[in-house]
């Protein structure tokens, strides 16, 4: 073999193994899918049964509950360093507020009914998330510790289950209709620390710590403005509206803020 020969022989080998070990995937697989479930304890309420500090909206007791995440995840590995996911979840929550109705006595112009109102909130969120896997720690996207940026979008509708009203005129059992919407849509950015286990080089385990924080909530200061400015009687709509929308935003701050993910899937 001639010196031309063992250089075009080494050069086509140092190449063939540049371009493998460029390869993105665990032995070339790119795409995985998973359900997850992410929960975390609920000390202070409420939850979807729990009005919030240890009492059910029946009056019953309960000192402890959790608050939970479902969900289902696909990723796909962009290089060997990186994979991008998209997720959509489900969660179901808790959310005690107060609001106020002019009384259709109409025996005074400052006179209105009190309502104690316990909404169960049925969340959706859709995310977008960059993985990045360290390879020095022996990781190569989609397998082993990465840390995550993420970007979400949460839209939650409530319904009411629990509804006590305190009247001006106790000789009136009727009042006037809420006159809100109980939407609020928000988005919000995520930071998220795991790590995929790969199992038989096709079963995909998934453990993380997710911290959420959702956007909604840099409002609240402005809500509490807004809220104050309102008169109840002439402009009593937007005066619910805003008060569903302050509790909403802290209520799903508090839901997610810190979470334990697991997850399981598979790899393609």
């Amino acid at each position: 073999m001639t010196l031309k020969s063992i250089l075009i022989s080494f050069f086509l080998f140092l190449h063939y193994n540049l371009i493998f070990s460029q390869v993105s995937g665990y032995l070339g697989k790119r795409l995985f899918v998973n359900l997850n479930m992410a929960a975390c304890p609920a000390l202070e309420g409420p939850t979807a049964s729990n009005g919030g500090y240890g009492k059910l909206y029946g009056d019953a007791e309960k000192s402890f509950d959790i608050t939970t995440k479902f969900g289902c995840q696909v990723g796909y590995a962009i290089s060997r360093r990186s994979a991008i996911t998209f997720s959509g979840e489900y969660f179901k929550t808790g959310l005690v507020t107060y609001l106020k109705t002019p009384s259709i006595s109409g025996s005074s112009f400052n006179a209105y009914d009190e309502h104690y109102l316990f909404y169960n909130l049925n969340g959706y969120t859709f995310d977008f998330g960059i993985q990045n896997y360290k390879l020095q720690k022996g990781a190569i996207a989609p397998m082993g510790k990465y840390f995550s940026y993420n970007f979400f979008v949460t839209s939650v509708t409530g319904t009411i289950v629990d509804k006590r009203t305190d009247y001006y005129d106790p000789t009136v059992n009727n009042h006037a209709k809420l006159g809100l919407n109980p939407t609020y849509i928000t988005g919000g950015l995520g930071l998220e620390w795991g790590q995929n286990q790969i199992i038989s080089d096709k079963i995909l385990l998934n453990f993380a710590l997710r911290f959420n924080l959702t956007l909604g909530v840099l409002r609240v200061k402005d809500f509490d403005k807004g809220v104050g400015s309102l008169d109840v009687r002439n402009d009593y709509v937007a005066y619910n509206e805003a008060i569903f929308k302050l509790r909403a935003a802290e209520r799903i701050l508090n839901h997610s803020l810190f979470m334990v993910k697991i997850g399981v899937g598979i790899l393609k």
